[in-house]
């Protein structure tokens, strides 16, 4: 009973995590472009070279903290450590009034912020073991922190100025630190208790820690179900920052769309989000990882085609109703892919390289694949327009999805979950 309460209680601790670590993204990401052209005065084609810098940054800090997280057993330590040094770099960014100096700390802040979401993915996936599975039901809570907070952050900007973008990070990542600190002691305590329990074990006041394989991001990527695996996500990474950064671009310029319908499709987005995460356990149990995959690939696809068709709609009610209605696809495109995609990364990793392998995700999707989203995208755009640029992200998602069905038949053996274990003196958790 008592180990099941401390198990029950490192749960809500990372519903907790989840909700101030992606409410901390929400106070800057949804702003940036906007405080640096409105705020730091930079011209439109500047701006557009310092949005850039991000997915660039994560595509290697991520895989380099995950790796050595794993080679050194420290996940909660680089966590702490990447989101404190965090708030140091986002305040450089705030100080900052050259380019090249904004260039260099954009560039550190999101060094420092990449490897936050995939060390807390590992976390998660190490204290849910063989319930893995019901990673989306944790995870939903960072989109609903995401959006109660890019909510407010809307009118405590307008009313009392930029500023509060890193103030607002600041505070939510101290809460967050707190709240990564309590549940690594949560977890010592909890299998200190197993150990006690369950076979009489003391554990030690300071374990030795036990670094893992000493196998690189690069090794991992010859095994072809990994480099497939990175791939997909690639693709679909384009296709989410398409959407992310040019759907808006196109609406106003193409369909004249106000900005309280943008509104609208921004909330409509999140609300898809959170059910297609709470029932991602039951999805993935009853269809398995590789079919909600492919599940996300078509939904992609019908949702990059439709925007090219609300053109024929008209203005108004109809095509309002048509593009909420097209958003709520948001659901199954990301929350449903990404949860499958954290489930599928944790079952291929090698033992004691499990946060490698989110880092492996999170460069793929969010770092190479947003870049050159961006960089394509924004090329696409500006030569052939936005029905252009939406049909041929259908087609890569398209290809991927081909990519991805024939790939599937022939995977290397897949590492199953973590099954309990008898721990031992020593051992690290997470």
């Amino acid at each position: 009973m008592l180990l099941a309460a401390n198990h029950e209680t490192a749960r809500t601790l990372l519903r907790c995590c989840y909700f101030l670590m992606y409410g901390a993204f929400a106070g800057y990401e949804p702003f940036l472009a906007v405080m640096l052209q409105a705020h730091k005065r930079l011209p439109i084609e500047r701006v557009g070279v310092l949005v850039s810098i991000p997915p660039f940054a994560i595509f290697v800090s991520s895989t380099l903290w995950t790796a050595a997280a794993d080679r050194y057993g420290a996940h909660f330590a680089c966590l702490g450590t990447a989101a404190l040094c965090s708030i140091g770099a986002i305040f450089g960014v705030m100080g900052a009034e050259s380019f090249a100096g904004l260039a260099l700390c954009i560039a550190a802040f999101s060094f420092l912020r990449a490897p936050l979401s995939p060390l807390l993915d590992t976390i998660a996936m190490r204290i849910l073991r063989d319930d893995s599975q019901s990673y989306g039901r944790l995870r939903m809570w960072g989109g609903l922190g995401y959006g109660v907070v890019a909510f407010l952050m809307g009118f405590i900007i307008e009313s009392v100025g930029f500023y509060t973008m890193f103030a607002c990070y600041s505070l939510i990542l101290l809460l967050f630190i707190a709240g990564v600190r309590i549940l690594k002691i949560c977890v010592d305590n909890l299998v200190a208790k197993e150990l006690e329990d369950r076979y009489h074990i003391q554990r030690p006041a300071s374990p030795p820690v036990k670094p893992g394989p000493p196998v690189s991001p690069l090794q991992l990527l010859r095994r072809f179900d990994i480099f497939s695996f990175a791939l997909t996500v690639f693709f679909m990474g384009i296709a989410h920052y398409v959407i992310t950064s040019f759907l808006f671009v196109y609406l106003a310029s193409e369909l004249q769309v106000s900005k309280s319908l943008m509104g609208l499709l921004i909330a409509a987005s999140i609300a898809s989000e959170v059910p297609c995460f709470y029932v991602s356990p039951r999805m993935l149990s009853t269809f398995g990882h590789d079919k909600l995959l492919i599940v996300a690939h078509l939904a992609y696809v019908v949702r990059l085609l439709a925007y090219t068709l609300v053109a024929g709609v008209g203005a108004g009610l109809a095509a309002g109703a048509a593009l909420v209605t097209i958003q709520l696809l948001h659901g199954f495109t990301f929350a449903t892919m990404w949860a499958s995609a954290v489930v599928r990364a944790n079952e291929m990793a090698p033992p004691g390289m499990e946060a490698s392998l989110q880092g492996i995700l999170t460069a793929s999707f969010t770092g190479l694949g947003c870049a050159v989203g961006a960089a394509a995208g924004g090329f696409v755009f500006s030569t052939w327009g936005g029905l252009a640029l939406f049909r041929v992200s259908a087609a890569v998602v398209a290809l991927s999805l081909a990519l991805f069905v024939v790939s599937s038949r022939r995977r290397s053996p897949v590492y199953s979950p973590p099954q309990p274990r008898s721990p031992t003196a020593g051992s690290d958790y997470v």
